[in-house]
């Protein structure tokens, strides 16, 4: 599965074992030496309490290198990816049988998981240094995939900024016992925690945002949105309607058996794995209360 998740951008984590061992440890050192002692209430929600570290002091033992944006590199990782994308799917039309069937489906689906991940890195601004051109390699990244990626881009803003809310949340935010069985309906409850509805829940997620809250990833007017951004979402959306247009005439020059098997069921097994993996990054196990602070801030840099 790693060979074919290729899509990060110039920012990474993994220049060189070495490199990497040597920033992850730095990390941990900064974690785990306290700026100063704390004196803890018992009484007191362990997540009122200051962290015992600085973001400054995490920032500082990053080695410098590590947070150099290489356009080129970025711009390569891309390619690679669209060469594997097109590769894959010439080997599975000439090959045409089930079983090279079946694996085109889980390897292109893995590709477009790379695709996304390179269009996140662009919202993300770590593409290049460049917004414009972090735009432009965002739509050709997102647009591909049928991901808004300003509206995208946006909403995982709001995200980053209130992880686990329960009100301001956009991804996988706690959902309170009272909601869940006095507000929340059947559909809402089968699309988010029930298979197999979960593993295609991202599509509805875009359209319709997570069960609670009102309006789309492809509408300008939505509470996500700030007035200023309008044109940004309709962009986007623009370029979304541009790729459905594109798959509608290979379906029509091709046939819909053909859309089908090369873009269709791959995309599926795409929102699968982003399901999958976004969900198992933002769920834990139940743990004492006392054990919530040190989970809560050494979880944040598992």
């Amino acid at each position: 599965m790693a060979a074919f998740v290729s899509g990060f951008s110039g920012v990474r984590l993994r220049h060189s074992k070495a490199a990497n061992t040597c920033g992850r440890k730095a990390v941990i050192r900064a974690v785990a030496s306290p700026v100063q002692e704390v004196t803890r209430d018992a009484n007191r929600n362990p997540l009122a309490e200051r962290p015992p570290f600085t973001l400054e002091a995490v920032k500082k033992a990053i080695p410098a290198h590590l947070w150099e944006k290489n356009l080129n590199k970025s711009i390569w990782y891309l390619v690679k990816d669209a060469l594997i994308v097109f590769g894959l799917a010439a080997a599975a039309v000439a090959i045409n049988n089930p079983f090279a069937w079946l694996f085109y489906y889980f390897a292109q689906g893995t590709m477009m998981w790379a695709l996304f991940v390179v269009g996140h890195d662009a919202g993300h601004g770590s593409f290049s240094n460049n917004t414009k051109l972090n735009n432009i390699f965002g739509h050709i990244a997102h647009g591909s995939i049928l991901v808004p990626f300003h509206g995208w881009r946006i909403s995982h803003r709001t995200h980053h900024g209130n992880h686990g809310h329960i009100e301001n949340d956009e991804s996988w935010y706690p959902v309170s016992e009272s909601y869940y069985k006095n507000e929340m309906d059947s559909p809402s409850k089968a699309v988010r925690f029930e298979l197999p509805l979960v593993l295609i829940a991202y599509q509805i997620y875009l359209f319709r945002r997570t069960p609670g809250k009102d309006g789309s990833h492809f509408d300008p007017s939505c509470d996500l949105f700030k007035p200023s951004e309008r044109n940004m979402i309709l962009q986007s959306t623009a370029a979304c309607l541009a790729m459905v247009a594109i798959l509608a005439g290979v379906g029509m020059k091709f046939g819909f058996v053909f859309l089908l098997n090369t873009y269709l069921i791959p995309h599926l097994i795409f929102c699968a794995w982003l399901v999958a993996v976004t969900y198992l990054h933002h769920t834990g196990k139940p743990f004492p209360l006392q054990q919530l602070a040190v989970k809560y801030t050494f979880g944040s840099f598992d």
